[in-house]
């Protein structure tokens, strides 16, 4: 081996060795939002029963989704915080209950993250009526990690019928 090759062994093993001893960083792929769907009912983690985009009156909307990417503290936990905008046919957000949906905050926590690297939440609306518009619905998930100081967005559209 030449002193080029051997130049590049003493190299890679001492990157090697700072990955595993923590000294180097690999940067991760970043917080995302995946495995959404829309469902009749959601009992926990990839738990759930399917349901079309499309909702009628007497059911509610339910939304599963998991979140990767986040980091964690020293402690294993990560601090998340979602909000939820749902907006309506004509574009303007939906009232429910008095509460408009816009930039809604649905979960502003600690979780405890040990040894998970993908985190399940759920979004619900109250039943749906005749007061809701006919028509289709988006929904504007916002997730920020508060300790990687990062955040995504995903965003579906639903019908009620």
């Amino acid at each position: 081996m030449g002193t080029v090759g051997k130049i590049l062994a003493v190299v890679g093993i001492l990157v090697i060795a700072g990955v595993i001893f923590g000294i180097i960083k690999i940067p991760k792929e970043g917080i995302s939002i995946s495995n959404f769907h829309y469902c009749s009912s959601i009992n926990g983690w990839r738990d759930y029963e399917e349901h079309s985009k499309t909702y009628t009156n007497g059911e509610q909307v339910f939304m599963y989704f998991e979140v990767k990417g986040f980091e964690k503290r020293d402690d294993g936990s990560a601090q998340i915080y979602q909000t939820l905008t749902i907006l309506k046919p004509d574009g303007s957000p939906l009232v429910l209950d008095g509460v408009t949906l816009k930039d809604y905050p649905m979960i502003d926590q600690s979780i405890d993250a040990s040894g998970k690297d993908t985190l399940w939440f759920d979004n619900h609306l109250t039943i749906v009526n005749e007061t809701w518009d006919r028509g289709t619905y988006n929904a504007i998930i916002k997730v920020e990690d508060r300790v990687a100081n990062a955040s995504t967005s995903y965003s579906s559209n639903f019908i009620i019928a």
